[in-house]
């Protein structure tokens, strides 16, 4: 495998692990992981933090799907 495919390997496996811990820690609706945990999203991010983490969660996503494209390309 070339640089860039290891390079967007560990983008993505990076990238989908902060998504992954994004979206259980921000689920006030349905629970989540904070919700298992005793706390709500809103207790641990605060109330106005929703706007961003919905930002940091698009943010993230593209970066998955573009880092994910680039190894596949690379390869």
């Amino acid at each position: 495998m070339s640089l860039v495919a290891v390079s967007a390997t560990v983008v993505a496996t990076l990238a989908a692990s902060l998504l992954a811990v994004v979206v259980l820690l921000t689920e006030p609706r349905s629970g989540g992981l904070s919700g298992v945990l005793g706390s709500s999203g809103d207790a641990v991010l605060g109330a106005t933090a929703d706007r961003g983490v919905r930002r940091l969660t698009a943010a993230l996503a593209a970066t998955w799907i573009v880092a994910c494209l680039v190894a596949a390309l690379a390869i």
